[in-house]
């Protein structure tokens, strides 16, 4: 393995520290007398095949593990015999096995390869929270000093005293020249000259206490930044003794320096101070510049340099804050300049590219994983780049905008190829520059295209991630399939109906309708894909197959509502409930079978609800009209539902359909009877008040009446009739039951509400009625015995 390559850690807190560093710039820790562990970025993660080189690494890994573990054993019986022997004992022990003034020797191996370094507060037991051998915490520290596993005490006195106190200081010098201005103490060249000199005096020191006390001297080495930026700022803006572009010069010098000190530091604040005073000055500068087309090639240097730094360190703060800083210069450019729309493109284009690479470089190079703020930057660059481009094009190219979204989605699945061919390991790196590009393809539709054509092209992009989810045996395109699926139901079933339902389109003939048909085909054939790839689904995906089923169905029940005109949509809706009932009856789908049995409760609901009062008295026929043809298409389909339960309902494997098949069939011929009878009830009832039978008014109730009554004790004694001669039981139980009601009605009622003879046309027929279904059960009376006692 390269020297360049391995990674050393503090023992104590696990920061990253460089080969040359003598002390740990996080905690201070002393990394001469074996305070520091070094380790190799890993040959193979597991996600690839192995390499010979990469097999050593793993033995050498499992080795480095058992030093782990003896090293941990070895701190904890150090600490029973500390707590053993109390503190004075501890005292004198330390004492004894180290020298003065060093901390206690670790004893902790090399972490092994692809391993995490030790976490903040590695130098404590995770039981007790006492310090641990080779812990520079100083010994009899109390609990105060390791609560939650941190060294309390180190860390405030240590670290933070020494940057409050370099923000005082830079505060105290900022007063001290405001009292010598005030006073004339010293001139304008003075104050300027002794900022200088003050500033670099501060980085002089902080670099002379680096190597000693590295935690102490970082906060000079920020405080003597700050004071550069403010002396050359005071040069320039207020003294006026620096032109525009020298001030410009230097301030890109200082933030430069400040790049280098934090790299050579390993100290992220010293880089933030010099990123954030570089995207300031141009604030502090714009009006004295003398062309603000300097300002972009400003920001694109300032930017290269975050490249750099953001290639050898991941600090993700540091990349934000330039971000943010990039972004906002750029605006500000914008707005102050206005260049035009090329210019324009070209500048956030670059920014975009150069923040690209600063937010993967890293990962690749040494192959870390990508953590959930590092997606996010990524994100937030992506999102930043794509909203600021469509502001800059929409006016100008709106029908070329879909196709830029396009180019940006195979930006970032050409990114996510080149991180997959450059480092295997990076798989997940990989996956989320390929969706993210998924991302960009789904925002593009509805983007590029209107209409129900969005549908149909979400639909097709998420059967395509189907399909490579099991060509590439990568089941994370399915569930960015599945999610893109998810996106076309809701806007076909929020968006596009109420908008079809709403634009009186003419019946079968529009543009919804290849749009409806469409989606309905790519749903199947998602389902189908699913289908064939039930053998590698995992245990939770299981249940997509069904799932698609039932949504190619619901779109498909969706698409007739918006087709059909009035009665003829309970027509549709009853004839896919057929198909459906065959179909899973053919191939024991009992999901395609319980969304039939759906289908035809909400047919019923139509039929009751909607159909029985949408008729026309002017044009009305009895038996020919729409609504006599809608209700009886729902009445065959009930009966012929009903027969294929009855005849194939138990040929199912699932225990639990059983019983509902067998209450299925019975309750689909008794709600047929009842739409039956409903329907002739009604066409009665239309017939006499449309004037199609002519009767006075004053005998249109007493003549619907009378013709209800009939209407139904006919229709119990056929009832009676036919569960007679099929032997069926429960047929003639329903028509001993109907015929109950016409009896009631005609005493209860038609005796006192209808006129002489309609009451006397009421109890003849009925009587007549009730005879003939008399004589019939004496006559057949062997074949029905005990049929009431059934």
């Amino acid at each position: 393995v390269p020297r360049q390559a391995m990674i050393d850690h503090c023992l104590n807190c696990g920061n990253s520290v460089t080969e040359q560093a003598s002390f740990c710039t996080n905690c201070g820790a002393d990394l001469r007398a074996g305070g520091r562990s070094s380790s190799q970025p890993p040959s193979d993660t597991g996600l690839g095949t192995p390499s010979p080189a990469g097999e050593l690494g793993q033995l050498q890994n499992s080795v480095a593990a058992l030093g782990v573990e003896l090293s941990r054993l070895s701190q904890r019986v150090y600490l029973i015999e500390r707590l053993v022997s109390g503190p004075g004992a501890e005292t004198t022990q330390t004492a004894r096995e180290q020298p003065e003034g060093t901390a206690a020797p670790a004893s902790s191996p090399a972490s092994p390869p692809g391993r995490p370094p030790p976490p903040a507060g590695a130098g404590q037991d995770p039981v007790s929270g006492h310090p641990l051998a080779g812990s520079t915490a100083p010994p009899g520290a109390g609990w105060f000093n390791t609560v939650a596993g941190w060294n309390w005490e180190w860390l405030l006195g240590g670290n933070w005293l020494a940057r409050i106190g370099a923000v005082a200081l830079v505060i105290g010098a900022g007063f001290f020249l405001k009292l010598a201005i005030d006073n004339n103490w010293i001139g304008e060249n003075g104050q300027v000259f002794l900022g200088l000199v003050a500033g670099l005096a501060l980085i002089g020191g902080g670099e002379y206490w680096q190597k000693k006390y590295p935690i102490w001297a970082q906060p000079l080495t920020g405080a003597g930044i700050a004071v550069l930026y403010l002396s050359i700022f005071a040069a320039f803006a207020l003294y006026d003794l620096l032109p525009a572009l020298a001030a410009f010069g230097l301030f890109s010098l200082i933030t430069l320096a400040a790049a280098a000190l934090a790299l050579r530091y390993e100290s992220m604040p010293i880089a933030v101070i010099g990123i954030f005073g570089g995207f300031l000055t141009p604030l502090f500068l714009n009006e004295r510049l003398p062309d603000l087309r300097l300002l972009l090639a400003y920001v694109l240097v300032l930017d290269l340099g975050v490249l750099a730094l953001a290639t050898f360190r991941n600090w993700r703060w540091f990349t934000l804050l330039s971000l943010a800083g990039s972004l906002g210069l750029y605006w500000f450019w914008q707005a102050e300049l206005n260049p035009g729309l090329l210019l324009g493109q070209v500048g956030i284009t670059l920014i975009f590219l150069i923040f690209v690479a600063a937010t993967t470089l890293f990962h690749i190079i040494w192959r870390r994983a990508a953590g959930p703020l590092d997606q996010a930057l990524m994100v937030i660059n992506a999102a930043a780049y794509f909203g600021i481009s469509y502001g800059l094009l929409f006016d100008e190219f709106r029908p070329w905008i879909g196709g830029f979204t396009v180019l940006l989605a195979l930006f970032y699945g050409v990114l996510g190829y080149a991180v997959l061919k450059r480092s295997g390991e990076q798989v997940y790196l990989s996956l989320f520059a390929l969706g993210t590009g998924l991302v960009f393809v789904t925002i593009a539709v509805p983007v590029q295209l209107g209409g129900p054509w969005i549908s149909v092209a979400w639909a097709t992009e998420g059967l395509v991630l189907i399909w490579l989810a099991s060509y590439l045996k990568m089941h994370q395109l399915r569930w960015f399939g599945v999610g893109v699926f998810a996106i076309f139901a809701a806007w076909l079933l929020l968006w596009d109906t109420p908008h079809a339902l709403g634009a009186g389109l003419r019946p079968f003939w529009n543009v919804y309708l290849p749009a409806y048909l469409a989606s309905v085909a790519i749903t199947y054939l998602a389902a189908y894909l699913l289908n064939r790839q039930r053998d590698s689904l995992l245990p939770w995906e299981q249940a997509l197959f069904p799932a698609f089923l039932v949504a190619a169905n619901l779109f498909l029940t969706v698409g007739f509502a918006t087709q059909a005109p009035g009665h003829w949509i309970a027509l549709t809706w009853t004839g896919e409930a057929l198909v459906l009932m065959a179909v899973s009856l053919r191939l024991g789908l009992i999901e395609l079978r319980l969304f039939s049995l759906g289908l035809l409760a909400i047919v019923v609901v139509r039929l009751l609800a909607f159909d029985t009062f949408n008729v026309d008295s002017e044009t009305f026929r009895p038996m020919i009209n729409q609504r006599f043809l809608s209700f009886t298409g729902g009445i065959a389909g009930m009966y012929l539902s009903a027969l294929m339960l009855w005849r194939w309902g138990d040929r199912q494997p699932h225990s639990w359909w059983v019983p509902l098949s067998r209450f299925g069939w019975p309750s689909l011929l008794a709600i047929a009877s009842f739409l039956t009878l409903w329907i002739l009830s009604a066409e009665i009832i239309a017939s006499v008040e449309s004037g199609f039978v002519s009767v006075p008014r004053p005998y249109q109730g007493d003549l619907i009446s009378l013709a209800l009554s009939l209407l139904w004790a006919v229709y119990a004694a056929v009832l009676l009739v036919l569960g007679m001669v099929k032997r069926w039981t429960r047929v003639r139980q329903a028509g001993l039951a109907l015929m109950a009601i016409p009896v009631i009605k005609l005493f209860v009622f038609d005796v006192f509400a209808l006129e002489q003879g309609y009451r006397v046309a009421a109890f003849v027929g009925l009587g007549a009625l009730m005879l003939a279904g008399g004589y019939l059960y004496q006559r057949y009376t062997s074949a029905i015995r005990g049929f009431l006692f059934e």
